[in-house]
């Protein structure tokens, strides 16, 4: 049957420029607001509307209190909040947040380097953050690792693909503290800038951008310190722990011997 409106000596579908605008898979984990959570309470599991910060701070020193579930509750077998319960690492923490705020019908699993995701510890306040926001500040690049997103295959016994966040560490080398490691990443390869012809003229010339976005110049660790600090007397007298007279009180006053306060305090301290 033929269309009245069409006009004839023009095409009948829309012609000329068109902008399309593209989104990567990460746009699926940027689109919900994490702003309510998974708890376990009288032995029930329950929905509540607002999202607690994971982790809280102790009310002495650096050290933190976990609110994690003892046991996984969760539909999918992840940890869930509980109060008074065990810390939160980083991976745990992923995996709780991508089974509630991940989107449905399709599935984001956590591979790569996660081993030093099970070490990290903090206490991370995400409320009104998306997954995407959230997955930034877990994976930190402050702490030499890095995340990019893979369409990963079918393999066997799976009805879908999956789509896989890749964990991986931005250093060369294995880096120990301890007993945790962060080790290398293994899948680097040294680029040489072809110098003789053709291969130098095969392509147009190439703009490298570099920065120091992932360079360090000190890796820091920091450990539990509990500080005190206090008002103390006595009803007497303090006796002093060794004598005006000696060589340790000479010692304490002269420290190094120099004028300069912040080495006479170091030495003070040893």
């Amino acid at each position: 049957m033929a269309d009245e409106n069409v006009i004839y000596d023009r095409s009948a579908f829309a012609s000329g420029q068109q902008l399309v605008t593209a989104y990567g898979l990460a746009h699926l984990l940027d689109r919900k607001q994490i702003n309510s959570a998974k708890v376990w309470e009288q032995m029930e599991l329950k929905d509540v509307g607002w999202a607690p910060t994971f982790n809280e701070a102790q009310r002495k020193g650096k050290s933190i209190k976990g609110n994690r579930s003892a046991l996984t509750r969760s539909e999918e077998d992840n940890y869930v909040f509980e109060i008074n319960g065990e810390i939160w690492n980083n991976r745990q923490i992923i995996d709780y947040l991508l089974e509630l705020f991940g989107p449905q019908d399709i599935t984001f699993e956590l591979v790569g380097q996660t081993a030093p995701l099970d070490n990290i510890e903090d206490i991370h306040d995400i409320e009104g953050m998306t997954l995407w926001e959230a997955l930034k500040t877990l994976v930190d690049r402050k702490r030499g690792l890095g995340f990019y997103i893979d369409i990963g295959s079918k393999r066997k016994k799976e009805t879908t693909a999956k789509i896989r966040i890749v964990v991986y560490t931005i250093t060369d080398v294995d880096i120990k503290v301890g007993t945790s490691t962060i080790p290398s990443n293994k899948r680097q390869d040294q680029f040489n800038m072809p110098t003789t012809y053709p291969f130098d003229h095969l392509v147009e010339d190439i703009r490298f951008d570099v920065d120091s976005i992932n360079t360090y110049d000190r890796i820091e660790v920091i450990g539990e310190r509990i500080k005190v600090m206090g008002t103390f007397g006595s009803d007497d007298w303090l006796q002093g722990g060794w004598q005006i007279i000696g060589s340790l009180h000479t010692n304490y006053k002269t420290a190094t011997d120099t004028d300069d306060e912040i080495a006479n305090d170091l030495f003070r301290s040893a």
